[in-house]
């Protein structure tokens, strides 16, 4: 069963079959490739599941591309995730037998060091990294998609759950019999999957909890899940708090009747979703308008804290609301009002109106909003005082008249305090952009790519003080704007 976003995604970065990577860093290699160790934990779009990084990304005053690769026409497995000199990201290369591989590239050159395509003691393809890899205790672990048909499976691939020595990219050991959870987490020597608790050494289960669990967050000892109605059949969807230990239920309460992103901290968890009659109305075919929401829950007990109805601008009928990113002050996601996969050389204006909003962490209520012409693509990313966000529009001089000129991926980076844009650049890459990763006072950024016109791309943006030329500077139409809330309402 694939839920309202997950079909979304897809639709986004879905890939065509059979297409090779090309890499413009200077060096390929096998899956036995061995290169700097790696040990650190990582550094990805989810870290404890709040959108936040751990250090400071690129204040400007512009940006320019450092290294890039291509991957073709391709889905990619989600933002990139950085541990101790190396990148790590999966790519699907055939959408139809779910198979893919995972790479390392080195953080400062963009060189290959290992990339794994192959389970050897099965002899088949590893199924497609279906979240951004997970980096822990020197393994890197990720879910991988399986085939639907079991004779296609024995022939094709595996899906369930890896574990990789980070370092040689060696597969250290393999789940097969977990196949359904899309998420998972790695701390402190286990790998949380929702409805398992796994032994990080061996792989071994630990705890299970209830089969379709699915993990939203684990802090401070507590792995926080949902066990959604379409999965469960129970009719509602449920929030869950289980002890990471042994995974007693800590305790269980109905979330709101749609599926859902999540950022948890120690004291509280985030939703986003759209309204549930607009969940359905979608799976018919039927594409009317949803509330869009952002709601507060207490970690504690799972009480209701506050509820905030978001709007996405613009005459679209597919409204769209990212996953929340937290900061200590702020809850941010980004709006759009309609979706489109295929963003390319349209007759008219792109006007997707999309919209960031900061939210008060402990109230709701409105500080600020960001309002752009652009595609809003993905969740924001928060480092420091700074909130990097992903989106889709035209490059300068300017809207064209015609469709000579299709629409690049942009990033915007904007203060956290105030909304106010801190710089803007375009990037060589025009598919659906995910929420930036950063590390090291750099930018990396991850682009799906969707067919054999629009290709996936990698690339870290680095600050610089010389202004880019004007194909990499976004479309000043007079638009973009922020908005700040009169007396925090």
């Amino acid at each position: 069963m694939v839920n309202r976003r997950t079909f979304l995604q897809m639709i986004g970065g879905g890939a065509a079959l059979g297409v090779s990577a090309k890499y413009t860093a200077p060096v390929l290699a096998t899956d036995d490739t061995n290169e700097n160790p790696i040990s650190q934990d990582s550094i990805r779009e989810d870290v404890d599941r709040t959108q936040i990084a751990s250090t400071n990304g690129p204040r400007g005053p512009y940006v320019t591309t450092g290294w890039s690769a291509n991957y073709g026409a391709s889905e990619l497995s989600g933002s990139p995730t950085i541990s101790n000199g190396s990148v790590y990201i999966g790519r699907e290369t055939d959408y139809v037998l779910r198979i893919g591989y995972i790479t390392a590239f080195d953080e400062k050159t963009g060189a290959l060091k290992w990339i794994r395509r192959h389970n050897p003691e099965s002899n088949t393809r590893i199924g497609f990294p279906r979240h951004a890899p997970v980096v822990s205790g020197g393994r890197l672990f990720f879910s991988g998609s399986q085939h639907s048909e079991e004779s296609e499976r024995e022939n094709y691939n595996y899906g369930g759950i890896y574990a990789l020595d980070a370092q040689s990219g060696t597969i250290e050991w393999f789940r097969e019999d977990i196949v359904r959870p899309p998420i998972l987490d790695a701390s402190d020597g286990r790998v949380y999957v929702g409805s398992h608790a796994l032994d990080a050494t061996t792989g071994q289960t630990i705890w299970t909890g209830e089969l379709n669990e699915q993990l939203l967050g684990l802090v401070n000892g507590v792995v926080f899940t949902q066990s959604p109605e379409t999965l469960s059949g129970d009719p509602t969807t449920h929030l869950i708090a289980r002890d990471a230990a042994d995974g007693t239920q800590l305790w269980r309460v109905p979330a709101p009747e749609s599926w859902m992103d999540a950022a948890v901290t120690p004291n509280t968890l985030y939703l986003t979703s759209d309204d549930a009659d607009g969940n359905r109305s979608y799976e018919r075919g039927l594409f009317s308008r949803q509330t869009l929401s952002v709601y507060a829950y207490s970690a504690t007990d799972g009480s209701k804290q506050w509820e905030r109805t978001v709007r996405a601008r613009g005459e679209g009928n597919r409204p769209y609301v990212s996953a929340p990113a937290v900061d200590d002050s702020h809850v941010y996601v980004s709006t759009r009002s309609s979706f489109s996969a295929f963003l390319d050389n349209a007759d008219h204006p792109i006007d997707a109106a999309g919209t960031v909003y900061a939210l008060d962490r402990e109230t709701g209520a409105e500080r600020w909003r960001f309002e752009t012409p652009a595609h809003v693509d993905a969740a924001p990313t928060v480092a420091g005082d700074t909130v990097y966000v992903a989106a889709r529009y035209y490059s300068c001089p300017g809207t064209p008249p015609s469709g000579s000129h299709p629409p690049q991926n942009i990033v915007y980076a904007l203060e956290t305090v105030t909304g106010k844009e801190r710089w803007s650049s375009a990037v060589d890459a025009g598919a659906p952009g995910l929420s930036p990763t950063i590390a090291n006072g750099k930018l990396y950024f991850a682009v799906s790519g969707a067919t054999d016109i629009v290709s996936g791309w990698l690339g870290v943006l680095e600050p610089t003080d010389c202004q880019p030329s004007c194909e990499h500077q976004v479309a000043d139409d007079g638009k973009t704007r922020t908005v700040q809330a009169s007396n925090g309402c």
